[in-house]
């Protein structure tokens, strides 16, 4: 890697003061592959210069591919990644929170306690009636969400605090309280929310049929977001060992593309 590249590389780091606030036990892929893609974007300056678009947009897919952290740092202007940011994030109170707003038990049990607190017939139906606890309401769900899918996706430079395969159980008690909830809808006798007992009916659905659709929604398509990710988790998990080291490699080579050897 040249010198210029590497001087470009870092000061994704120096931008806002974060030098050495990465977590060390990053992989050395990962930061590798962050390499390849900083060589990208010195590629893409080059390209541009010349009027190289190909060149251009295959090293912003690169870039962003590679380290997604350092691209956004280095996007930021210079006043409010270092005054702003670089203070947040050299704070041990920040980084403390931050790691156990990450932890894969707090995740799941946030995501948990927004999904049946805000189902509760009181508080969905407040939800119903007044617009700034609406948008309470899916603030809590999206803040949640984030948190719930954090370890599962584990952006980059995260480090796992699971072994790969407890996300496969992660996902399917979340999937298993899902279908509880679309079970009451479907098999019950009552109506659970009496406000859609005076809502303007949808395609000529009483409101307990209204009721039963809702509950098959959220148990076959809603489901889908659960099994399939721990399906794929499985099945990287149960493929041969021999293919990891192929798809780093491939990945390797696709973020070098065409550069030229240091």
């Amino acid at each position: 890697m040249d010198a210029s590249a590497r001087h470009d590389f870092d000061a994704a780091h120096n931008h806002c003061n974060l030098r050495g606030r990465f977590p060390s036990t990053a992989s050395s892929d990962a930061r590798s592959l962050s390499e390849l893609a900083t060589r990208r974007i010195l590629m893409r300056n080059r390209g541009a210069a010349r009027g190289d678009s190909v060149a251009s947009g295959g090293a912003r897919r690169s870039a962003f591919a590679g380290a997604p952290a350092i691209v956004f740092v280095r996007a930021m202007p210079p006043r409010v990644a270092k005054f702003l940011l670089g203070p947040a994030m050299r704070s041990s109170v920040v980084r403390r929170l931050f790691a156990w707003l990450t932890e894969p038990t707090v995740c799941w049990l946030a995501f948990s306690a927004a999904f049946w607190i805000w189902h509760l017939p009181g508080f969905f139906q407040l939800a119903l009636r007044s617009e700034r606890w609406h948008v309470v309401e899916h603030g809590c769900f999206f803040v949640t969400a984030l948190m719930f899918w954090y370890p599962v996706i584990q952006p980059w430079p995260s480090v796992a605090r699971w072994p790969r395969w407890s996300m496969i159980p992660y996902l399917l008690l979340a999937d298993g309280q899902n279908t509880i909830l679309a079970a009451l809808f479907m098999f019950s006798d009552r109506l659970i929310y009496p406000f859609y007992a005076t809502a303007p009916r949808v395609a000529g659905f009483s409101p307990l049929d209204d009721q039963i659709v809702a509950g098959a929604i959220m148990w076959v398509p809603g489901s889908v977001f659960y099994l399939v990710p721990g399906a794929l988790i499985m099945f990287r998990m149960l493929a041969p060992r021999g293919l990891a080291p192929m798809r780093r490699e491939s990945l390797r080579r696709s973020l070098a593309g065409q550069i030229p050897s240091a």
